[in-house]
């Protein structure tokens, strides 16, 4: 049998394709009897290794073997360490060649002695067809970046200045210091952010994958429709297992301060003036807090693109328990969720939903203004952000439960306008509610579902995918509100999260 040099993505070089004598060897039972590696600099190759999860002696037909190939690729690509990854199976004859061909000096520690002694000249034994699998990888550099980017649900673009050290250790360590300045994009409140992390690679543990630990500020303005801004400093550990769940222990001292109040139009006649302080209802909540918490997260995604789907779904679980010592005490759940459904022509139908409820525990205080729910442009179109909900004086005081479904057509556009750009038409309801003192959580759900209280709005608009997130240009008609609510007909939204 010819020994030929195979690609992990399932393609044959051509001229063998076209030789008469070529042998379809799909179905022959293979076996990765060794591992090479060449470009590491800083990385240690053991700890590629153990990253890449790839056994020495991993048999199977050759599609299962590519599949592992392929999962070794991806395992390596999530370490963030490395910016390209080229993987390459080999019969132990090409393997000498490839690397002169290549210009390439491997490594000299493999799963096993060599790939040479690896094998008995190429003889196919019990255990299969011996290969090689050569990973040529690209580690990224260590440097001071400046960023431009965007932060996942809260409608906003960020400028800032982040210094990272990769693999201080040569065992996909990573020390990141950032600052950020970060604006809404619908109303421009300003939000400062100093972080400083480090995170390790778990290659030794089988439940966990990593490990970080962050000590930083945050400094939030949330603006006219809020009435207040909070300054934070937190500690927090997390780890992440294998199976993409996520567990967060933040210990966090949060400051509330009041903002001079502009009150919008629909409350101006009650006799507020301009620059006048928030209104009492958050002025009581204004001081000091130390907030220690546990929080879960769990996310699933299959989705071809987290920006214009048009097939696959996604799931994302979010917990948090709060008053672990401290002087706040809750528990918070979200789901949020989206189907897409492919339709002929190229349209797509994207629906998604989203609840979340929190609730005190511990004695009979109220939840905090800054731990309760505001709806922003995921949610609700058609409104501005953080206005929908409870509203007293003028100031958005948020809720403790809320709901929002919707759904989108998706239309493409015929040449020459580029795929990544797409019509939609919309429907989005939502509501937000605030229970009272010894409300039982039945009566409040009633009172969510209640469709005199539901915001709903439809629209048609443009999206765009803009590679750091989902930029969406919308005429919104907004045909059920409050009157405390701050409609849009125009809108410009960005997002990096679920629809």
């Amino acid at each position: 049998m010819s020994h030929e040099e195979i690609d992990p993505n399932g393609q044959q070089d051509q001229d063998l394709q076209e030789d008469e004598s070529f042998i379809d060897v799909s179905a022959f039972p293979s076996s990765i009897k060794a591992i090479s590696f060449s470009g590491l600099k800083h990385v240690l190759p053991d700890a590629v290794l153990r990253a890449s999860e790839v056994e020495e002696g991993e048999t199977g037909d050759l599609g299962k073997v590519f599949e592992v190939v392929q999962r070794a690729r991806q395992n390596l690509k999530d370490t963030g360490c490395f910016s390209h990854i080229d993987a390459v199976l080999l019969t132990p004859e090409e393997y000498s060649s490839y690397c002169s061909r290549n210009s390439l000096s491997p490594s000299e520690s493999f799963s096993s002695p060599s790939p040479e002694k690896a094998f008995v000249s190429g003889v196919e034994g019990s255990e299969g067809r011996p290969l090689v699998l050569h990973l040529d990888l690209k580690e990224r550099e260590r440097k001071f970046t400046l960023s431009l980017e965007t932060k996942a649900g809260q409608s906003s673009g960020s400028f800032g200045g982040k210094f990272v050290v990769r693999n201080l250790f040569g065992r996909f360590e990573e020390f990141k210091a950032e600052t950020s300045y970060e604006t809404r994009l619908s109303d421009f409140v300003p939000t400062k952010h100093y972080n400083v992390e480090f995170k390790k690679r778990l290659l030794f543990s089988k439940t966990f994958k990593e490990m970080s630990v962050a000590v930083g500020s945050v400094e939030e303005k949330m603006g006219d429709s809020s009435g207040y801004e909070t300054y934070g400093r937190s500690g927090s550990i997390s780890l992440i297992t294998r199976t993409n769940h996520r567990l967060l222990y933040q210990l966090s001292l949060r400051s509330n301060s009041l903002l001079p109040h502009r009150p919008s139009s629909s409350s101006s006649s009650s006799g507020s003036g301009s620059g006048s302080v928030a209104s009492y209802p958050v002025g009581i909540e204004g001081g000091t807090d130390v907030k220690s918490s546990i929080t879960h997260e769990y996310s699933l995604d299959s989705r071809d693109s987290s920006t214009l789907p048009t097939s696959g779904s996604a799931l994302r679980l979010y917990h948090e328990l709060a008053g672990l010592g401290g002087t706040t005490s809750f528990f918070k759940q979200e789901i949020a969720f989206q189907p897409n459904l492919s339709l002929p022509f190229g349209f797509a139908l994207n629906t998604y939903g989203r609840f979340g409820w929190v609730k005190t525990w511990r004695g009979k205080e109220n939840v905090r203004i800054n731990d309760r729910f505001f709806l922003n442009t995921e949610s609700i179109r058609g409104f501005a952000p953080r206005s929908v909900g409870p509203n007293k004086g003028g100031v958005s005081m948020g809720g403790d439960m809320y709901m929002a479904v919707g759904a989108h057509l998706s239309i493409p556009f015929p040449d020459p306008v580029p795929p990544f750009v797409r019509a939609h038409i919309f429907g989005n309801v939502a509501n937000l509610s605030q229970s009272l003192p010894k409300q039982n959580v039945y009566r409040q759900i009633r009172k969510l579902g209640d469709m005199e209280e539901m915001r709903a709005s439809v629209g048609v608009g443009m999206v765009f995918d803009a590679q750091v997130g989902r930029l969406e240009l919308n005429l919104c008609h907004p045909f059920s509100s409050s009157p405390s609510d701050i409609p849009k007909e125009w809108q410009i939204s960005f997002s990096l999260g679920l629809l």
